[in-house]
């Protein structure tokens, strides 16, 4: 009989392995508890979000709309969704976001559930970093005591980029010191492809994680450089490499807008937050000050103390002063305080010199101080300092409590930032925004607002008119004095408010619209809604909307213009209004083009006059059955050109599908008008009449292509922008100019009209087939040509614009900013030489 084989013993966990899952179960423990600490301020506060958490939630939602239906392998869907992040407020806090509104419905608080995802990232970089650089325990105390950091805290409770730029910060900071301490190649190679994620992620969370990227990653390269180790600089580089990898498709999209306002954005702080100038020692002292608020003052100053106490024990010894070695290190102190000494001097100091002073925006630096003063609270380890660790734990722990929660105790400290719940009244935003749309079910709402107040403003209003399935949108008027009369006649909705309106950016322009609202004879008060604060909201309509649908009780196959009312006499050059009455199916209503032709006896060929636009400006909405009938009145303004010979004009109309270009010619009464040539312009008199539809502004404004003058253009394109928040007249222009174009391709006015559509939707491969076709027609024209060039430049395709600039050069060397053009041109193919010598001659330093 053969002997039985024993199983084989098991074998023990080794001690590491041991004390890892003990440590991760503490901090799934302090993930917990936060994560109640949290979700219970957020339960109890009933505030609406304020500016910024409003815009952000948003942009938020605009994702998430986005995301409801994935083309993963379409270009241009993609392009939809980087479009959404179009400035440095990058997309990825945005895209993480969108789940929780699939999961737990479209609100606030499913936005800020996102944060408790970042939390657990936190705990697990913060840690890892701290027991890399010193042992497991500093790790464990480095993670909790950057959840009692009160800036840290107050960021969990709101929904901003900064906590999300602060967690991948921790998580890029944990994979460079990974890669910083091991001394193995694979090693190294792989921890490259780690933190180069991270930077890219930086980058997509927020574009001012530079500083972050620049203090982390310069600094390693200034002591790679010193050690001569040139394998870790080409890793480094490979990194970087992959990052901008990362960062590129979103970044390539809108990459002249991201740079643009990310340079802005350097002095928001000082324009908009009034915080301390730069160059001043106030200035160079912020964050220094800002620092026990931000970190906590018992661990702060207890952390200080211990290390103070570190460095004198050194120098002179005395009982109990020298400090003890940790157990189980796997870095040598004099490294891992290189690299954490570095990184926090090199972010102070930046942060001082920087424009934008604000707490929040330097809340990356605070996993590398939990890191470190966790070290020096550990600076020994008998009873005497366990019990000061846990005194200067406990403590921060009962400040942010006092300072959070309305708790007895809490006026203790009434020099502390408090940041309680809001327990009151709720503010009625979401039934301001359910009778609106109960109102005008079918028409998407764009509401004017005029009060700026924390609560009334417009980015909150607008999240909650957004998560209203998108119905209704908002703008913020009153920015600009010259635009007052066009600010109160472009919309049918407008809120104001009694008492408090909140800060002004231009108070002559915000109180000329809110006295032009409010006295206005073609608006009414709709309805009110008394607020909290004791004022009340009062929601405007026009009494006689430039949009309106209604259903009708019968079938229709084709829309018709069953109605045109316009006077008999209209004058070239000055609006006139028009009333169109459309009957349709929905579907083709919806999605339909009108294309209207005023010809005259003397030729058909081309149109002399047209006035394109969607049906119902294409603020059509719903999901009505397809051939449901529908009735739209628009009431518009009309213009004939002001060179238009005077005589009789006849209209005729064209249906197009948007989408189809399915077309055909739309019935209607015989309608003609006698148009009257323009007056001397000091006889001119401004007629108070319908606004032009945009489609028609847009095409008015691309004629300054011809000449160069393109500042005005844009000036008044963000001006128009603000009355389509979709911006669907861009969409409007380009298919019906499109349309027209077929038959007639060489039509230098609609040519220009689509290009600058093209344009201003960053569209660039339709805006380079637009502009080339423009060069083809009118070659003489140097303007074409820089256009043209600009355009490959955007598209980083510096060949061809080099070409097209060259062009533009031969024709006129003179050229405004040709040379800079040109120069960007040679650089990007890395000519740099040349590229310099073409900026001193544009005299640019």
């Amino acid at each position: 009989m053969l002997p039985t084989a024993s199983p084989p013993a098991k074998s023990k966990p080794s001690a590491q392995t041991t004390t890892l899952k003990r440590d991760l179960l503490i901090l799934a423990g302090l993930w917990l508890v936060v994560a109640v600490f949290d979700r219970t301020w957020i339960w109890m506060d009933r505030i609406p979000p304020h500016w910024d958490s409003g815009d952000h939630l948003s942009r938020a939602l605009n994702h998430w709309r986005v995301l409801q239906n994935p083309e993963w392998f379409s270009g241009e869907w993609w392009h939809t969704l980087w479009e959404q992040a179009p400035t440095q407020r990058a997309p990825l806090v945005y895209l993480l976001t969108a789940p929780y509104f699939t999961w737990f419905g479209v609100s606030t608080d499913s936005a800020v559930t996102v944060n408790l995802f970042f939390t657990a990232v936190l705990l697990g970089s913060v840690y890892a970093m701290g027991r890399r650089l010193f042992n497991n325990n500093v790790g464990l105390w480095a993670a909790g005591l950057s959840l009692l950091a009160p800036v840290l805290g107050r960021l969990r409770l709101d929904y901003m980029l900064d906590y999300g730029l602060t967690v991948v910060t921790a998580f890029t900071a944990m994979g460079l010191t990974y890669w910083w301490t091991d001394n193995s190649r694979r090693g190294q190679w792989g921890f490259t492809v780690l933190w180069g994620f991270g930077v890219g992620l930086m980058l997509l969370a927020r574009t001012s994680g530079l500083l972050f990227i620049f203090a982390m990653v310069g600094w390693l390269g200034v002591l790679c450089l010193f050690g001569r180790q040139w394998q870790r600089i080409l890793q480094l580089i490979v990194g970087v490499a992959i990052g901008i990898a990362v960062i590129w498709p979103w970044f390539s999209t809108s990459w002249l807008t991201i740079i643009s306002t990310t340079l802005e954005s350097t002095s928001h702080g000082i324009t908009i937050m009034g915080s301390p100038q730069a160059n001043t020692l106030a200035g160079w002292l912020f964050y220094p000050q800002e620092l026990p608020g931000m970190l906590s003052s018992p661990v702060l100053f207890l952390g200080l103390a211990a290390g103070l106490l570190a460095l004198v024990g050194l120098v002179i010894p005395f009982p109990g002063g020298k400090p003890q070695p940790l157990p189980n290190t796997t870095t040598s102190p004099r490294r891992a305080w290189l690299w954490l000494g570095g990184i926090i001097t090199i972010i102070l100091v930046f942060g001082a010199l920087g424009a934008n002073k604000q707490a929040r925006l330097l809340a990356p630096i605070v996993p590398f101080l939990c890191v470190a003063l966790a070290r020096l609270l550990w600076w020994r380890q008998d009873r005497t300092w366990q019990a000061i660790r846990w005194l200067a734990a406990v403590a921060s722990a009962i400040l942010l409590l006092w300072t959070t929660f309305p708790v007895p105790g809490a006026n203790l400290f009434p020099n502390r930032t408090h940041w309680f719940p809001y327990t009151g009244e709720i503010w009625p935003h979401e039934e301001i925004i359910a009778a609106m749309t109960e109102e005008t079910p079918n028409l998407e709402i764009n509401l004017g607002i005029i009060p700026n107040t924390p609560e009334i403003q417009v980015f909150n209003l607008g999240f909650y008119g957004g998560a209203a399935d998108f119905q209704v949108s908002t703008r913020e008027l009153g920015m600009r004095t010259s635009a007052t009369q066009q600010d109160a006649q472009a919309l049918d909705w407008y809120i104001t408010k009694t008492g408090d309106q909140g800060p002004l950016l231009n108070e002559e322009a915000r109180t000329n619209i809110n006295t032009a609202v409010i006295n206005s004879p073609e608006l009414e008060v709709w309805n009110t809604w008394p607020l909290p604060d004791g004022s009340e909201a009062r929601i405007h309509y026009r009494r006689q909307p430039w949009v309106e649908v209604k259903p009708i009780n019968q079938a229709v196959q084709q829309v018709t213009l069953s109605e045109v009312t316009i006077p008999a006499q209209v004058t070239a050059g000055q609006i006139t209004p028009v009333t169109y009455r459309l009957v349709g199916p929905w579907e083709e209503l919806k999605n339909g083009l009108m294309l209207l032709s005023w010809t005259s006896d003397k030729t058909n060929n081309p149109p002399e006059w047209i006035s394109d636009h969607g049906i119902g400006l294409g603020r059509l909405y719903g999901d009505e059955a397809p051939d449901a009938g529908f009735e739209v009145v628009e009431r518009l303004g009309v213009v004939p050109p002001a060179d238009l010979p005077a005589g009789t004009y006849r209209l005729a109309a064209t249906f197009v599908h948007r989408d189809s270009q399915a077309s055909y010619p739309v019935e209607l009464p015989t309608t003609e008008v006698e148009v009257l040539p323009a007056p001397p312009e000091a006889e001119q008199v401004p007629a108070v009449s319908p606004p032009l539809d945009l489609v028609t502004v847009l095409r008015q404004l691309s004629q300054g292509l011809a000449t160069g003058d393109i500042d005005p253009v844009f000036s008044e394109v963000g001006r128009i922008n603000q009355y389509d928040p979709p911006q669907d007249y861009l969409i409007q222009a380009e298919k019906a100019l499109g349309f027209r174009l077929q038959e007639y391709p060489d039509n230098l006015e609609w040519l220009y009209g689509k290009a600058l559509s093209h344009v201003l939707q960053q569209d660039a491969p339709a805006a380079i087939v637009a502009l080339t076709r423009i060069t083809e027609v009118a070659p003489e024209n140097p303007y074409h040509w820089a256009y043209l060039g600009f355009v490959h430049l955007y598209s980083w395709q510096p060949r061809q614009a080099q070409a097209a600039l060259d062009q533009a050069a031969a024709l006129d060397p003179d050229l405004p900013d040709l040379k800079v053009l040109q120069a960007a041109a040679a650089i990007m193919q890395l000519q740099i030489p040349k590229g310099i010598d073409l900026l001193k001659q544009e005299g640019v330093d």
